[in-house]
């Protein structure tokens, strides 16, 4: 993975916790999907990763979450399973 997508996918990481999303809203955790695309594992952990990284760069400056395992979307809404 090149440097550029690694910085997009963190900016997006960061962006998410700075909107209070929850970790688990890493829209790359979808692994099953992404196999199916034909992409390699080694590719997928790296840019998850680096989604992850981001959420945990900006977690460590922000307000702790109230809950940040909470599958709720910002509406307060269950997440679809």
């Amino acid at each position: 993975m090149d440097a550029k997508l690694t910085n997009k996918l963190r900016s997006e990481g960061a962006q998410a916790r700075a909107a209070g999303k929850s970790v688990f809203r890493n829209p790359l955790f979808d692994h099953e999907a992404s196999i199916a695309d034909g992409e390699a594992f080694e590719e997928w952990r790296a840019r998850a990763g680096a989604w992850l990284a981001g959420w945990q760069i900006e977690d460590a400056i922000r307000e702790p979450l109230v809950d940040p395992f909470d599958m709720r979307g910002p509406d307060g809404c269950e997440l679809p399973n």
